[in-house]
């Protein structure tokens, strides 16, 4: 996905998208004008927000998982295949999470979100790719 259909889809979700790098991080601010960052690891995947004090020098950690957690083989994967599948969950919890008004609303929808790689394969449906 490129950055002005990721617009596309947190706009359309009530989000707005401030910032967005192809398979490692997305900036949006959810419509109670808290800011997140969802950033894609090697391994994991976290969503942070700014700390009162130290803002974005030591980010709160809102939720982290293991990307394995969705695709069961990722282990096993090359490194430009785990990049691919990376790039399809950021763009999949793109989707999800701008949907989210707020970082209380995200914590209580966490544990029961769908797999950000069926949601990016229901996105391109959607958008008709």
């Amino acid at each position: 996905m490129n950055e002005v259909d990721a617009k596309i889809i947190c706009k359309n979700n009530g989000s707005s998208l401030l910032s967005y790098e192809l398979g490692k991080a997305a900036y949006i601010v959810l419509p109670s004008s808290e800011p997140i960052v969802i950033s894609i690891g090697t391994l994991t995947v976290k969503i942070l927000t700014k700390r009162a004090i130290f803002g974005w020098l030591f980010p709160k950690v809102i939720v982290s998982q293991s990307i394995s957690t969705w695709e069961q083989g990722f282990n096993k994967l090359d490194r430009l295949r785990q990049f691919g599948c990376g790039a399809i969950v950021l763009d999949g919890l793109l989707s999800l999470v701008s949907r989210c008004r707020s970082l209380d609303e995200l914590r209580l929808a966490w544990p029961v979100l769908r797999n950000p790689l069926d949601a990016w394969a229901a996105e391109k449906l959607d958008m008709g790719i």
